[in-house]
C-alpha cells in the first residue's frame, strides 16, 4: 500500500499512567491505496499517486517529451493536518478509556476516516497544487470534464483511499 505513516506521539508526566498504557496493544494506520487497486490507463493507483507526489518526466521513445511537476498530496496534507490529526487522536482515545467506544479498532477507523477526508478535501477544496498544463486542460475538455482540477481526472484516486489497521500486544 502506498500511504502515509504519521507517528503521533503523546506526552505524559504521570507515571501510573504511562505504566498502564505501556500494557495497551499497539495500533498501526496506514492510508492510501491497495497495490492492487488501477487507474483507467492500467497504472496501478498507487504508483500514479507516487509519480505525483514527486513530479516526473514523460518519456515518450526513450526522449523526454514533457516534465509533470510534483503535487506533493499526501506531503502537504501531513504537514497542514499533523497537529489537528494528533488532538483527533488524544479525543478519541479519551473516550475510548472512558468507556464511550468499545474497541481500539473502532477508534482506529473513525480515525482513518478524518485521514481519508482531509485528503479528499485536499483535492477537491484546497488546491494548492501548480495548475494543470495547457496539455492537460485541453485534454480534459476534450473528455467531457467541467472542471480543471489538478489531480482529479476520473475520481479514482481519492475515491479509493483505502485503510489498514493493525492492533498488536
Amino acid at each position: 500500500m502506498a500511504s502515509v505513516l504519521v507517528k503521533i506521539k503523546s506526552r505524559f508526566d504521570n507515571k501510573e499512567l504511562k505504566k498502564i498504557l505501556k500494557e495497551f496493544p499497539s495500533v498501526k494506520m496506514r492510508v492510501g491505496w491497495a497495490k492492487t487497486q488501477k487507474e483507467h490507463n492500467g497504472m496501478r493507483t498507487a504508483e500514479v499517486a507516487y509519480l505525483n507526489e514527486v513530479g516526473h518526466n514523460i518519456v515518450h521513445n526513450g526522449a523526454v517529451v514533457g516534465h509533470v511537476v510534483a503535487r506533493p498530496l499526501l506531503g502537504l496534507t501531513c504537514e497542514e493536518n499533523a497537529q489537528y490529526w494528533a488532538q483527533n487522536w488524544r479525543i478519541l482515545f479519551r473516550k475510548y478509556l472512558a468507556g464511550d467506544y468499545d474497541s481500539l479498532a473502532t477508534i482506529a477507523q473513525k480515525f482513518c476516516q478524518i485521514v481519508i477526508q482531509d485528503i479528499r478535501r485536499m483535492v477537491e477544496e484546497e488546491q494548492p497544487f501548480a495548475p494543470n498544463a495547457p496539455s492537460t486542460q485541453k485534454r480534459k475538455k476534450a473528455l467531457g470534464h467541467s472542471f480543471d482540477i489538478p489531480l482529479l481526472d476520473y475520481g479514482t484516486m481519492i475515491d479509493t483511499l483505502t485503510q489498514e489497521i493493525h492492533i498488536a500486544r
